[in-house]
């Protein structure tokens, strides 16, 4: 029995000795956890900050959109809204010394000289990219 003992014993000690760096691991990774932890709710609320100065943003925005837009005319509005989004944004640019402001190429002449004898109240619209065109 004693010689048994002795063995557990033995046993028991190469266990402890073998947990050891296991328990040190599981420390350190409990740190490291608690660590990620605390900077994830930090990356949280800056986050959430950063959302809700954007919201802002885009009320405000909103706000002096509808402002600005009150004078323009629906079927003017449809248009702008419509090619807007496939324009990177871009639903209005300038027609400047035959450049479309928008996609940057070039009318033709046939398209520049049907632009001079538009009325002023017309509407222009690229060829290209269906800008809306002020000269």
């Amino acid at each position: 029995l004693k010689r048994r003992r002795a063995e557990l014993e033995d046993q028991e000690l190469e266990v402890l000795v073998a947990r050891e760096p296991v328990d040190a691991r599981l420390a350190a990774a409990a740190d490291e956890i608690d660590t990620l932890e605390g900077a994830r709710a930090r990356l949280a609320d800056a986050i959430a900050a950063i959302e809700a100065e954007i919201d802002t943003e885009a009320g405000m925005v909103a706000v002096v959109r509808q402002t600005r837009v009150a004078d323009v005319t629906p079927a003017l509005m449809t248009i702008y809204d419509r090619v807007q989004p496939h324009n990177g944004g871009i639903g209005i640019a300038r027609l400047e010394h035959g450049t479309c402001g928008a996609c940057h190429l070039r009318l033709s002449a046939v398209d520049l000289d049907n632009i001079r004898h538009q009325s002023p109240d017309a509407v222009v619209r690229c060829e290209q990219c269906s800008a809306i065109l002020v000269p």
